[in-house]
């Protein structure tokens, strides 16, 4: 058994001052406010907690000294195997954070948690939202991981946010990589060769977003967290005000939690195996089999089109990414019946298939993203089938190697047509 790692970070030299012109923060990384009704309420601003002062410095000066200091050599690598640590690379933006710099209506802050700082850039205030339980976690898992911010947000911006979450520089200290660091748009993946040349089999990656790093089996892909949603649609198609909306599932998010135990599981299997005379041993395998553990036993037969029960669809591969098994017939051995549409199973004359649980295919998907099993119940099949290609995008997001997609003009809606297996039948 692994013993637990020595809770001292690498002492790595700290970022010395270089005062520059605060950049603002890229579009994307803001969210838009709730749309509120003033009506009734005051306009003027209330405090939401002590602001947080602002960072004017660049967090990389042009110091060759200091920016080696930011690549994991050998050297650092093989100190982090002697501390039993791994490399965490961690997102920021809708991964453990929300930002908005419109302004609040003050019924809204009223309701507000403590994890809402105030960040002031200029004549600019940046509210952000810390995901819950982001602290806490952060402090846990440093404990056995080396924790790395990586964002596509400016240095300032970044440099910011990292105060709030890292206040003392005992968390992240000043490993801070950014937009410039970064490079490519929309591809993380080239500025690990610059940072991170050696030591690719002890880093996890937690980001909401898959496509960025070309779905490694190293990234972990965090549910978006979205708190600052201006308008909500009711299923009816009617727009709804935010105010009245605001205090919901977002504020029940535990993914943290879950997150939290995911990664010292991961630390506990990879130190348990670890040899420094094996140089095959990687994380991304470990992360590779604990998915594969999340449906396994389940033994689907699928209910739905070609183009979605097909062993080339994102979907049909999403199953097995989980550790489920999909058969071609309705024999003995399904546990589960997945269906778009009631519509789709009329089979349920043949008395002894009516026990198996016949559930929606956003079970599958809602298992990859949680991690864990979900209560079939909340998972019934569909009514009403969801555009196709949409619905295989949202599995490509869970998928190591993503499947292409197939044309748009096969995977517009339709009314299912009955598709009823040949033992339902009746037939030989």
């Amino acid at each position: 058994m692994a013993s637990t790692p020595p809770t001292t970070p690498l002492d790595f030299p700290s970022i010395e001052s270089q005062t520059t012109e605060l950049s603002e923060m890229e579009t994307p990384i803001v969210s838009e406010a709730p749309e509120v009704s003033t009506t009734g309420s005051p306009t003027t601003e209330i405090p939401i907690s002590k602001p947080h002062p602002t960072i004017t410095t660049d967090p990389h000066p042009a110091d060759p000294n200091l920016i080696r200091s930011l690549i994991l050599t050998e050297e650092v690598k093989q100190t982090l195997l002697a501390q039993q640590k791994l490399v965490l690379l961690v997102d920021l933006d809708h991964t453990i954070v929300n930002s908005t710099s419109s302004p609040f209506n003050v019924d809204i802050q009223n309701r507000l948690h403590h994890d809402l700082r105030l960040m002031t850039y200029s004549d600019k205030k940046i509210t952000v939202k810390l995901r819950p339980n982001t602290i806490p976690f952060l402090k846990k898992v440093s404990k056995f991981y080396h924790l790395c911010i990586t964002t596509y947000a400016s240095a300032a911006y970044a440099k910011n946010i990292a105060l709030i979450l890292d206040p003392d520089q005992s968390l992240f200290g000043n490993r801070i990589y950014f937009r410039d660091d970064l490079g490519e748009a929309n591809n993380k993946t080239p500025f690990l060769n610059q940072f991170f040349p050696t030591g690719h089999q002890i880093i996890v990656k937690i980001d909401d977003r898959a496509d960025v790093w070309h779905h490694p089996e190293n990234l972990i892909i965090v549910p978006q967290y979205e708190y600052f949603i201006k308008k909500r649609v009711h299923c009816d198609g009617t727009m709804v005000r935010y105010s009245n909306t605001l205090k919901t599932s977002t504020e029940e998010d535990t993914f943290l939690h879950k997150l939290e135990d995911i990664l010292i599981e991961l630390h506990k299997q990879f130190y348990e195996r670890y040899s420094p005379m094996d140089m095959t041993l990687d994380v991304g395998k470990l992360i590779v089999n604990h998915k594969a553990n999340i449906l396994k036993g389940v033994v689907f037969y699928l209910m739905v089109r070609p183009q979605i029960s097909n062993k080339n669809t994102a979907f049909y591969k999403l199953c097995y990414h989980l550790g489920a098994v999909v058969e071609e017939s309705l024999t003995e051995k399904i546990t589960h019946i997945m269906s778009f549409s009631f519509a789709n199973f009329l089979g349920t004359a043949i008395e002894k298939f009516q026990t198996i649980p016949q559930i929606g295919p956003m079970w599958v998907v809602e298992s990859g993203q949680k991690w864990e099993r979900q209560h079939e119940k909340d998972y019934p099949p569909l009514k009403v089938n969801a555009e196709l290609r949409k619905f295989n995008m949202m599995c490509n997001k869970l998928l190591t190697n993503p499947v292409p997609l197939p044309p748009a003009e096969m995977t517009r809606s339709y009314e299912p047509q009955p598709r009823i297996d040949s033992i339902i039948r009746g037939r030989p």
